[in-house]
């Protein structure tokens, strides 16, 4: 039987979403699924909840409300070993695109957070849009990690002898995801040629051990994979996009369960999809189909609920594969160019480097208060939906205002 989980991924900074539907997105989404999961103590899940989804449900951000009940069925999950929650950013930034400084402060915020509202220390952690460089794991093994989630199709650039992604004698073919992206302008026809290859694809995708991922400064932590194919597969399935339906899934789970091995997630993306919806569905999947799918694991004779730390326990990872990360995430082109290459982004970048370059020359002037608030303003500054996918203005406004207002804080100093 092969390991197997889901991981939802929880952010009420969501770049589609106005700060008004909060309210909506716990009481359709985020506490359905929890009470679900209450009510079936068999499911296991692995729930990545960003430090500012924490604060605001723990009604630090008292203009958005407070969810105890939501805090209260978390930790009673995971005092009952059905949740594994991970590590994050405390905003969702991008952190590759931050210094290392930021990426430091971003991540002790979250384990702070995380803390005080849940009363826990993850061992695992999961980068905002799997963006990693060769930085990350040292920093992550300074913070006591032990695991981290990446993207599978990053592999492929160490594995295929494709790192200089320039060498145009060797050039880098386009990723499944970017294929499925281009699929989904095409008609019915292109779209089901799509289809089958990804089928194609996921079938031949047996292997599924996680790595050790070497970085930077001797660092090395286990990276579990997490397959784009299968994200788009399982959600075009569950929310029943064009001919697809919860009866072909559960056909190609049957098909693939009997020859997979390693650590098997076929579903690791947003937690909003259900319930209430997200930036690829218009209408919500019904939670009642995510309780299928974590019925249909539970009764399969192929696959077995596994949380990551339960499985390194006991697993020997000697036998995993030592492999270097490329810097990289999980867009369509596996790079930053989601969030950094459309002009407004690159203006509000280019702003946020400024703010940031002026605290760096006055913070030794500034109270130890107003040096919080300010860093607290610049990590929000730097969060990722106010960029991408396809976000809001209010999100982007939200992210030029934080900057405003650490710069009206240095410049009254």
């Amino acid at each position: 039987m092969v390991d197997t989980t889901l991981l939802l991924h929880a952010n009420l900074l969501y770049a589609e979403f106005p700060f008004a539907e909060i309210p909506n997105v716990i009481d359709r989404s985020y506490l359905p699924v929890l009470e679900m999961l209450e009510k079936n103590p068999q499911y296991k899940i692995v729930l990545n909840v960003t430090g500012f989804t924490l604060d605001v449900l723990s009604g630090a951000f008292p203009e958005y409300g407070k969810y105890p009940e939501v805090v209260d069925l978390i930790k009673a999950l995971i005092k009952r070993g059905q949740v594994e929650v991970t590590g994050t950013s405390w905003t969702h930034g991008i952190l590759p695109l931050m210094t290392t400084e930021d990426v430091r402060r971003d991540i002790g915020r979250y384990l702070a957070t995380a803390k005080r509202v849940l009363g826990i220390r993850p061992a695992g952690f999961f980068p905002p849009e799997l963006s990693i460089d060769p930085l990350l794991p040292l920093i992550l093994s300074e913070n006591g990690f032990s695991w981290c989630f990446v993207d599978n199709g990053l592999l492929r650039y160490t594995t295929d002898d494709l790192l200089n992604v320039a060498n145009d004698f060797k050039p880098v073919p386009p990723s499944m995801f970017k294929e499925i992206a281009l699929a989904s302008r095409m008609g019915p026809l292109g779209q089901l040629r799509m289809l089958l290859k990804m089928k194609k694809s996921i079938r031949s995708m047996t292997g599924l051990s996680p790595v050790v991922w070497n970085g930077a400064g001797a660092a090395s932590i286990v990276a579990f994979r997490s397959v784009q194919e299968w994200n788009s597969y399982t959600l075009s399935c569950l929310g029943r996009m064009a001919i697809m339906n919860e009866k072909r899934l559960y056909a190609m789970l049957d098909a693939v369960g009997p020859t997979l091995s390693g650590f098997f997630l076929p579903f690791s993306t947003d937690f909003e999809f259900y319930g209430y919806r997200g930036n690829v569905l218009e209408e919500p999947i019904p939670v009642s189909r995510l309780a299928a799918l974590l019925e249909y694991i539970h009764q399969s004779p192929h696959l077995t609920f596994t949380l990551p730390s339960e499985y390194l326990k006991k697993t020997d990872t000697a036998s995993f594969k030592d492999l270097y990360l490329r810097t990289g995430s999980w867009s369509t082109d596996a790079d930053f160019a989601l969030w950094d290459a459309d002009p407004d982004n690159r203006r509000l970048n280019d702003f946020v480097r400024e703010v940031r370059g002026l605290y760096d020359r006055r913070a030794d002037a500034l109270s130890k208060a107003d040096r919080e608030i300010v860093e607290k303003y610049l990590l929000l500054a730097q969060g990722s939906d106010g960029r991408g996918w396809t976000p809001i203005p209010e999100h982007r406004l939200f992210c030029y205002n934080a900057a405003l207002s650490a710069l009206t804080i240095l410049r009254r100093k």
